[in-house]
């Protein structure tokens, strides 16, 4: 089964998946030297992956939660909500300290197109394949130009998670590298003998503090550097690099503990070849010290204790209305509030409701636990939902003759800023629609914990935002 990887650029690549060992194929991809007219392209560099390897960066102390697969961008679908069951049998021998939500391999993460951006499976999980060419012109023969180069395969595969463990936060971000040899063209492609050096440096965007064991010991220093002759980087290295974050919030008043950090890939060479250095644009990590998620993996359900995410990921969760769903009459009211908001109630004249991919209008989420003010929004969003409900289908609408009892579902969430309160608590008007209607009590039920699960698997935070898609 396939899935699509989201690069920091909102740029989408199909990865495929297989079961035994993959064949990575590096075109001859720029890798930001400027061009010459002279001299031929190499040919494709093979990377191969053994499929006995585990350098994925996920240590026996990270569980990993079973995730989805994806169509646009990373989408959980909401039937794919968490066993608790098969999670507390896993808590039984993986120790729940830093969980992972469905990682890249790097199996994974070689197996797709090349690219000098990074991509992202989902909040957790991130990961670059990139073709190192060190190209060399220079005058030959009758004063001809010659282009030699030699080229290296080097994938990153970056890991998130969130710590389970009471006591002082913890917030970290693990890599895992790998190299392999290319091929070498031309008359005198740069010596084996020459240093490489690669880097990741995590530089914090306000005062917290990000700090790597590069050197094996304790967490010193915000840089993971190494430096190798080109000809040991091609002998093939699986090496990993942890950061440890820790220090205060960029922002004082932020109710997540919020810090933000730019991590930056590098290669550089001392040799005559070109490029001396080459930086890919940074990936965004998120980490913060919220408890008020609860991770489902054993009862009662832990809170969340620290946690790091790859925030240039577009979150989106997915209901499925078939009628084999779990949960198909909530699916069908979100797909006809998106899509026909006129035909729902109370169905007001020209006003959208937000939340749909097409829509642009992403989602907030509104945590009430949080602050009076959140708790009153929410529940404003429930009592207006509910009145429109009486309005409409009367106060007996619960419990229909002949039928399962309901519950008042509305659309968008009570659990988000654009709830059916959204107007009024924004000076009046219509500023945005809402629709409530019955449904199945079960059903309704069954997609409120969905959501609820599905808030803290992925990390989706107080004022979050987030795309509800509706399939088929």
């Amino acid at each position: 089964m396939g899935f699509r990887m989201t690069s920091a650029r909102r740029r989408t690549r199909t990865l495929g998946v297989a079961l035994m060992a993959l064949v990575f194929t590096i075109g001859p991809v720029s890798t930001g030297a400027a061009e010459h007219t002279a001299g031929p392209r190499t040919s494709p560099l093979t990377f191969s992956v053994d499929e006995n390897a585990s350098e994925t960066g996920v240590t026996p102390d990270m569980l990993t939660l079973p995730g989805s697969a994806s169509t646009e961008t990373y989408i959980t679908r909401a039937s794919d909500r968490l066993d608790q069951r098969i999670l507390k049998e896993a808590s039984a021998t993986l120790s729940p300290d830093f969980i992972n939500y469905d990682a890249v391999s790097m199996e994974e993460c070689t197996a797709g197109d090349p690219a000098t951006v990074w991509q992202h499976k989902n909040h957790y999980s991130s990961c670059v394949a990139i073709p190192m060419e060190f190209r060399k012109t220079e005058r030959c023969w009758f004063f001809r130009t010659c282009v030699s180069s030699n080229w290296l395969g080097l994938a990153v595969v970056g890991n998130g998670g969130i710590n389970t463990i009471p006591g002082a936060p913890v917030r970290r971000v693990k890599y895992a590298i790998k190299t392999q040899a290319g091929p070498r063209t031309g008359p005198s492609p740069l010596p084996d003998g020459t240093a490489i050096t690669v880097s990741i440096k995590c530089q914090a965007r306000g005062t917290s503090l990000c700090e790597t064991n590069a050197d094996g010991s304790s967490f010193i220093k915000n840089e993971w550097v190494k430096t190798l002759s080109l000809g040991e980087w091609r002998a093939g290295q699986q090496l990993t690099a942890d950061f440890n974050m820790t220090g205060a919030a960029d922002d004082s008043s932020d109710p997540n503990g919020a810090s933000f950090y730019n991590m930056v890939l590098s290669v550089s060479q001392s040799g005559p070849a070109e490029p001396g250095t080459q930086s890919l644009a940074a990936d965004t990590v998120r980490c913060d010290t919220e408890q008020y998620n609860r991770q489902p993996i054993a009862v009662p359900s832990p809170t969340d204790n620290g946690a790091c995410i790859f925030s240039d990921v577009r979150a989106i969760i997915q209901f499925d209305r078939s009628p084999t769903s779990p949960f198909a009459e909530a699916a069908q009211h979100i797909y006809d509030a998106q899509t026909t908001p006129m035909l729902t109630k109370p169905g007001i004249a020209n006003v959208s409701i937000p939340g749909s991919l097409e829509s642009g209008q992403p989602l907030q989420r509104l945590v009430p636990q949080l602050s009076i003010d959140n708790g009153a929004r929410y529940t404003g969003n429930r009592r207006l939902a509910r009145e429109t409900c009486v309005t409409f289908w009367g106060r007996g609408y619960a419990r229909p003759e002949n039928s399962p009892p309901k519950d008042c579902d509305e659309y968008p969430p009570a659990s988000t800023y654009e709830g059916a309160a959204y107007s009024a608590n924004n000076g009046g008007g219509n500023l945005l629609g809402f629709s409530a209607r019955p449904i199945d009590r079960v059903q309704n039920q069954a997609a409120g914990r969905a959501l609820g699960s599905w808030y803290s698997t992925d990390h989706i935070l107080e004022q979050d935002l987030f795309y509800v898609d509706v399939v088929p």
